[in-house]
């Protein structure tokens, strides 16, 4: 039957291949132990049934749709009964792997990095070996990411000046969608903020001599901390805060080091409110404390 089992999950192989670790990632072949007993690549998220068998967790949970059952033994399994196996994971995360950037497209001038399967994702975000596009408007030219600049330097459009609307990429990946003047980001905009291939923040808003100004929505996507209010030369002047870190809103103004300041109210998420005078984001003078009815 496992056999069957194996015919069945070539057909899906398309659908879970992101799920699991192709054995080719690997410096030295990988033990057999490691390796998932339906896709037959290394698991990715080792789970067993109760009498051992192994298995990627998005494999048996493929299986377990169509019979509840262990695919090896067939003693009766369900997503909830299923075990991790932290010893099988650990081993597996101290195999040899190499950077994704030595395949077929790099074999000219392939990464020679090779580590851990937990060190691997932080060196492909960062990897100077892959494929990028030229950052300069209208340059179709894809090089690798460490010889970008010397290309930015030769580039037949590096003199291009960006007016009016339009979408840039910036070399490190961040990205505006919005008016130009002269080169400067200058009215209605959306900008993105990227540091190494993660979305750090986005303003949606009005630039001016290329900085925030005006109003505008700052968001943090790690946090989803957000301003909803006025900037003035790139930095938070006035509006509403919401901190969903420590758990409050700050309606008032802010100094130049984007911290509260001024007459202003604090929303805590508890229904405390508090209103009063603000100097480098503590509260001064004279407060006041009630909560929402």
């Amino acid at each position: 039957m496992l056999i069957n089992g194996h015919n069945i999950f070539k057909s899906y192989r398309v659908l879970i291949q992101m799920s699991v670790y192709s054995s080719s990632l690997y410096v030295d072949r990988p033990p057999e132990d490691v390796l998932c007993s339906l896709c037959l690549d290394v698991m990715k998220n080792p789970k067993q049934c109760i009498n051992g068998h192994l298995f990627c967790e998005e494999c048996i949970n493929l299986a377990l749709e169509k019979a509840k059952t262990c695919p090896v033994c067939k003693c009766d399994v369900t997503k909830e009964n299923l075990g991790s196996n932290l010893f099988v994971r650990n081993v597996i995360n101290k195999l040899e792997v190499k950077c994704e950037f030595i395949s077929k497209e790099y074999e000219m001038d392939p990464c020679t990095w090779t580590g851990s399967l937990h060190a691997r994702e932080n060196h492909i975000a960062n990897c100077e070996y892959q494929s990028v596009k030229c950052t300069n408007f209208g340059c179709d030219v894809i090089v690798q990411k460490r010889k970008l600049l010397s290309h930015l330097e030769i580039c037949s459009m590096k003199d291009f000046v960006k007016q009016g609307k339009m979408f840039y990429t910036y070399p490190n990946g961040s990205t505006y969608d919005g008016n130009w003047i002269d080169d400067k980001r200058h009215g209605e905009g959306i900008y993105i903020h990227m540091d190494n291939g993660e979305q750090i923040y986005t303003y949606k808003g009005n630039f001016e001599n290329d900085v925030f100004h005006g109003q505008g929505t700052w968001t943090d996507h790690k946090t989803n901390n957000s301003l909803i209010g006025e900037f003035k030369n790139g930095l938070r002047y006035k509006g509403k805060y919401t901190n969903n870190v420590d758990l409050h809103t700050f309606t008032g103004y802010f100094d130049e080091n984007e911290l509260y300041t001024g007459e202003g109210r604090l929303d805590i998420f508890d229904g405390r409110i508090i209103t009063g005078i603000f100097t480098k984001g503590h509260f001064q003078g004279k407060k006041c404390y009630q909560h929402r009815s």
